[in-house]
Order: structure tokens, then sequence, then C-alpha cells
């Protein structure tokens, strides 16, 4: 769902059609090695798999989404990728923003709420994600 809102954006600007394809295609791309090393690090911890992309934004699995953060943008000599660190965190803020708003449209309080509480953590803890 989250790709396919990106999508839409492509219809206005036609001009540029390919350019929004392709960033919302490394978008997705990146959400999803951000997700499965995700589930390595819940399956580290001996925590339940988690189903979907929308697991991430559990703000118990907050620690678990920080490593998984660090372990992704760090290349195999050790060196962070900084760059690569500071397209992953704002792309997960789209992917907050889009999924509160999916929440709302549905109707769920709690999940807007667990949301909300994430969108707070995320927040206080910026400087040292992106760092």
């Amino acid at each position: 769902m989250f790709g396919a809102k990106q999508c839409e954006k492509i219809n206005p600007k036609r001009d540029n059609a390919d350019d929004v394809r392709s960033t919302v295609m490394q978008g997705m791309r990146r959400l999803a090695h951000l997700f499965v090393e995700f589930k390595r690090q819940c399956t580290a911890v001996h925590i339940d798999e988690p189903a979907s992309a929308a697991d991430l934004l559990a703000a118990s699995h907050f620690e678990m989404l920080r490593k998984a953060i660090e372990v992704y943008t760090t290349a195999s000599s050790a060196d962070v990728k900084v760059g690569l660190k500071k397209q992953v965190f704002y792309l997960l803020t789209k992917f907050v923003d889009f999924m509160k708003i999916t929440y709302s449209i549905e109707d769920s309080q709690a999940k807007v709420k667990e949301v909300e509480d994430f969108i707070e953590l995320l927040r206080v803890n910026t400087k040292d994600i992106i760092r």
C-alpha cells in the first residue's frame, strides 16, 4: 500500500515519471532490506517474527529497529554509510506518516496511539539514529 501511494505521485509529474518510479522502487527495496534485517534482530532475541513492515513501528521494538538500521547501513569494512542511513531514516518517517493516516482512516485508535508513541521515540532519538 505504501509503495502504491508513492507511485500515485507519478500521474501529476509525467515529464519525470521515470525518476519518480525509480525513486519509489529504490525506497521500497530499502524498506524491504530494513524489514529483513529487523526480522533477523527479532529472531536473535527470541521474539516472534514480525508479520509485516507495520511491525517496525511498535515502540516496544524500537531498540531492535535501531540495531537493524545500524547493521543495514554498515559496510563490510565497518564503515557507516551515512548517506544511506539518512535516506533510510527519512523513508521511515514517510512510512510512519503513511501508517498513521492509514490507521486513522481505518478508525483504529489503538494503532494510531502506538504510531504516535513511535513518532515520539523517533523524534527523541533522531540524532542517535542519523549519526
